[in-house]
């Protein structure tokens, strides 16, 4: 017997992604508030060169 997810085309991530989102949904304001700041990323991404991070945008972090 499938899972009732995989049986919609689902991955498992994306389950649990859209189960999260259903239930802070049904949570009161101020609950809800609090738990879709905990929900929220923040995703950068930066790239070696010669011993130094650059993000994709060309900004430079560091160097050794």
């Amino acid at each position: 017997m499938a899972f009732a997810w995989k049986a919609a085309g689902l991955t498992y991530n994306r389950y649990l992604a859209v189960a999260s989102r259903v239930v802070r949904r049904s949570l009161k304001e101020e609950k809800r508030l609090q738990a879709e700041k905990r929900g929220d990323m923040d995703l950068r991404f930066a790239k070696w060169e010669v011993s130094r991070i650059v993000l994709y945008n060309g900004c430079e972090l560091g160097a050794s």
